[in-house]
């Protein structure tokens, strides 16, 4: 999935420290690899800018669906927490 992500990243513009932090995004997905919900933030003392946070959603949004994610193994990937680093999504 963070390969295929890095591909539809676009950075916001703004300051390099603001995407020195983490992200970790909530994901579910459908069987059919679909988020079935716009990803939420679940960073934990979140000191980033909302700028990183919306690129990485967008990003997340832009590339489903994640059709190359198993069927068979649906029940470990339906829900899923993506941590992003922003500074190493440069593609």
């Amino acid at each position: 999935i963070r390969k295929k992500v890095r591909l539809c990243w676009n950075p916001p513009r703004g300051s390099k420290d603001e995407f020195a932090n983490s992200i970790t995004l909530g994901l579910k997905f459908d069987i059919d690899g679909k988020l079935t919900e716009s990803p939420k933030n679940l960073t934990r003392n979140y000191r980033g800018s909302l700028l990183a946070f919306e690129a990485a959603r967008r990003a997340v949004i832009r590339c489903s669906p994640y059709s190359e994610l198993n069927p068979a193994t649906y029940d470990v990937w339906k829900e899923l927490n993506l941590v992003f680093q922003p500074k190493n999504m440069v593609r």
